[in-house]
C-alpha cells in the first residue's frame, strides 16, 4: 500500500539465464518486465505490470485496498499470450495482521491457456 501521491516503479530488460548453478554464463533469449504501482488515495493504490518474452506476453492491472477493519484487500486482472494462445487470470487477496489474530486469504481463477513465465533453472 502506497500514500496517496508516492509511486513505486521496476523497469528490467535483461538476458534469461539457463542451467543456472550448472553452467556459467549460458544466456537465452531477452526478457523485459515493468511494474509501476502509485498510491491513489491514502487507502488505494493501483499496479500496472508486464512481462515480455519472444513467445510470450503478459499484463496484469490490480488494485489494492486498505480496510480499517477487515484489513488489505488486492484484486487483479491479468492477460496472456504464448504461441498464439490466449489466456486470463482473476485474483484476489485478503490480508490482516491482528494483534491477537492475523489471517491471510488467496485465491486464482485462470483459464486454461493462462501463461505465466516461467524463468525457473531446469
Amino acid at each position: 500500500m502506497l500514500s496517496k501521491g508516492l509511486q513505486h516503479y521496476s523497469y528490467e530488460l535483461r538476458f534469461v539465464r539457463q542451467d543456472f548453478g550448472i553452467k556459467s554464463n549460458d544466456y537465452g533469449p531477452l526478457f523485459g518486465t515493468g511494474t509501476h504501482r502509485v498510491g491513489i488515495t491514502d487507502d488505494f493504490s493501483g499496479e500496472i505490470h508486464a512481462e515480455l518474452l519472444e513467445d510470450q506476453q503478459t499484463a496484469d492491472v490490480s488494485g489494492s485496498f486498505l480496510w480499517p477493519a477487515i484489513g488489505a484487500t488486492d484484486l487483479a486482472v491479468a492477460v496472456s499470450r504464448r504461441d498464439s494462445n490466449a489466456g486470463g487470470l482473476i485474483s484476489f487477496d485478503l490480508d490482516h495482521l491482528g494483534q491477537h489474530v492475523s489471517y491471510g486469504f488467496h485465491t486464482e481463477l485462470t483459464t486454461r491457456r493462462f501463461a505465466q513465465t516461467e524463468l525457473i533453472a531446469r
